[in-house]
């Protein structure tokens, strides 16, 4: 009889905990706002933009990617990719999401002009159309590497003073060289495997050139799995700069195929090396 009413006493106190605490996976009833779904609500008063359209975006934000880029190869589409595919909306509705009010050194009063989850972002209109063009740019890029962090979370994280610092350091990218930038990145976990543009260069000179010319030119060419596994040895072979290594671990990867097919292989092989040596002379 103990026992029971134990387990009974259990089983109520579970059940209550989980009305309290806003129900178990089980629940998500549906809202409403006034006369309307919640749903539906939510996009009252919201315009679809895209942000590469975006005159912040073209004349603020492009130019500092750019930049960006010709000091680290491929940081443009690793910024970009985090948002790649979500809808982008202006809102006229104040932005509240609690998960989205960043953590700060600095003790203000802060306001939600920006918010995304893994289908949208939401940039609060009043304020976006109030400020000027480089705040504007702020708001976007912030969000680029918001999003960024959103989708690496699984692997490793980034805190908001990480988010916030890079987003800093992309508004004054013109004081950073490429290896400023490539320990900002790895500090802030934005990623450990880009490589700056120098790397690209060097490796272009010490490995790539000559191995282009054995492996694509002349009647006694050279077995393009060697090629292949010569990338692979440089990336944990340590005579070679750290950018170099995570250079050719790039270059590889870009590369892998396990196809038994010599001409297509060579063909592969041959065809990137010539898009790396013509981009990073």
């Amino acid at each position: 009889m103990k026992t029971l009413i134990t387990a009974t006493l259990l089983i109520s106190t579970l059940s209550l905990s989980a009305f309290a605490g806003g129900g178990s996976a089980d629940t998500g009833g549906g809202n409403a706002v006034g006369n309307q779904l919640l749903d539906v609500f939510e996009n009252e008063g919201t315009t679809t933009v895209r942000y590469a359209q975006l005159k912040a975006y073209k004349e603020v934000v492009k130019p500092i990617l750019e930049n960006t880029e010709s000091k680290i190869p491929f940081s443009t589409e690793l910024l970009l990719s985090g948002v790649e595919g979500k809808v982008w909306l202006l809102d006229s509705k104040p932005l509240s999401r609690k998960a989205c009010l960043n953590s700060s050194m600095i003790e203000v009063a802060k306001e939600v002009v920006g918010c995304q989850n893994h289908l949208e972002v939401r940039l609060y209109k009043p304020w976006y159309d109030k400020v000027n063009a480089r705040q504007q740019a702020a708001l976007i890029i912030h969000e680029l590497v918001r999003g960024l962090s959103l989708s690496n979370r699984d692997y490793y994280q980034m805190s908001d003073e990480d988010v916030a610092f890079v987003t800093r350091t992309l508004l004054q990218i013109e004081q950073y060289d490429e290896g400023q930038l490539i320990d900002i990145f790895a500090r802030t976990s934005v990623t450990r495997q880009l490589a700056p543009y120098s790397a690209y260069v060097s490796l272009n000179k010490k490995i790539l050139m000559p191995d282009y010319r054995k492996l694509c030119m002349g009647n006694q060419r050279t077995n393009p799995w060697n090629s292949l596994i010569s990338l692979s040895e440089i990336t944990m072979n340590f005579t070679y700069s750290e950018g170099e290594r995570d250079a050719a671990y790039k270059i590889r990867n870009e590369m892998d195929s396990w196809s038994s097919d010599e001409t297509y292989i060579r063909n592969k092989v041959c065809k990137t090396y010539n898009e790396y040596i013509t981009k990073f002379q």
